[in-house]
């Protein structure tokens, strides 16, 4: 199954609110990672200058690698264990020429080992998108990093029970600026 819109375009397994949100900011030039891939690399391939997507089941990797716009750097790494897993992204990342992402996003992998990773390469005025952010030891382990944090509760596509999906940010992210126009999604 497939997450999209009604006219057919790709969706992000994010709930309904969070994705609402991130759509209308703007990520022209911008630089997107995210651990784990699918439809949410096609949304955000559609918005942002270049995707780096870390993918680590082979049988998905494989059926999805053939749809990726050119924008896309999809690489498989091991999930035999969290430390390989961690050492073959850290891998992966240290062999670009990008050092910081503006969008981090934690959606797959070793999720909770991931949080560090995603500190360490996130630009200053960047954004951590975090899905099914109620599990995974994701409170304890941005607690101690300096880190705002907004919660989207609702529902996602495809997903009968409602989820959430947090951003994790410092005052300087982008998303939140003030200059940001608020947009009208319906006439009065």
């Amino acid at each position: 199954m497939k997450a999209v819109s009604r006219d057919g375009n790709p969706l992000p397994w994010y709930t309904y609110p969070a994705i609402d949100f991130l759509k209308y900011r703007t990520y022209e030039g911008r630089d997107v990672l995210e651990f784990g891939g699918g439809q949410s690399t096609l949304w955000w391939a559609q918005k942002a200058r270049q995707v780096v997507t870390l993918e680590g089941d082979p049988e998905w990797y494989e059926k999805i690698k053939h749809t990726m716009p050119g924008n896309v750097d999809l690489r498989l790494v091991s999930m035999r264990d969290a430390d390989t897993n961690v050492a073959q992204v850290r891998e992966v990342l240290a062999a670009k020429p990008l050092r910081q992402y503006d969008v981090v996003i934690i959606d797959g992998l070793y999720r909770y080992e991931m949080i560090a990773v995603a500190c360490d390469v996130l630009a200053t005025h960047g954004v951590i998108v975090v899905d099914n952010a109620a599990g995974y030891g994701f409170h304890e382990g941005f607690k101690e990093r300096g880190f705002n944090r907004v919660d989207f509760y609702g529902n996602c596509p495809g997903v009968v029970l409602p989820h959430c999906t947090s951003l994790y940010y410092r005052i300087s992210s982008f998303v939140f600026d003030s200059v940001t126009p608020i947009h009208v999604i319906a006439a009065e």
